[in-house]
């Protein structure tokens, strides 16, 4: 097995990241122009849809932490990431928003 084969430790890659936690490695990714456009573009498509939804900062952080966790965890299936995104639709129907099922 060539060296090029053998995967290094993320440490020995980027040092740099050694001592962050997993939420600032995501806000790497998911920064805040791209966490407003997603709250934008849900509400556009509820308005399209002649409905209104109260959605903040807070509530898609949460829902995306839930669906992080239980993806994370192996012992999750994909039964009860229905189940989790059901109770979501739900909440937003209750919110006003109709969603699809």
């Amino acid at each position: 097995m060539e060296s090029a084969d053998v995967l290094e430790p993320l440490s020995a890659r980027h040092p740099e990241l050694f001592n962050v936690t997993p939420i600032e490695i995501f806000r790497l990714f998911f920064n805040n122009r791209l966490h407003e456009l997603v709250l934008e573009e849900t509400k556009r498509y509820a308005s399209q849809k002649n409905r209104t939804i109260d959605l903040d900062h807070h509530d898609l952080d949460m829902f995306l932490a839930d669906i992080i966790h239980y993806r994370h965890n192996a012992c999750i299936s994909q039964k009860m990431m229905m189940y989790v995104l059901h109770c979501y639709q739900k909440e937003c129907r209750g919110n006003g928003l109709k969603t699809s099922n």
